[in-house]
């Protein structure tokens, strides 16, 4: 005779339900992991403008900043 223990779902159903759980889940996880993947290649548009301003700061800080960028 069986005796269904706690792992056991629903009359019928012979799966315990942590297996039933990784069969859902497995495939979820699968294509968040592609759709992650597949984000990596959609180009976004970057735009950096030059900066037109004069900002205060002293004249060797000024001299750093312009040799750098």
């Amino acid at each position: 005779m069986n005796v269904p223990d706690e792992n056991t779902a629903a009359e019928g159903d012979h799966l315990p339900t942590d297996t039933k759980r990784k069969r859902v889940i497995k495939p979820i996880l699968a294509v968040l992991a592609v759709l992650l993947v597949a984000s990596q290649f959609v180009p976004v548009e970057l735009s950096n403008p030059p900066v037109e301003i004069d900002i205060p700061a002293p004249v060797e800080v000024k001299a750093i900043l312009k040799r750098a960028c």
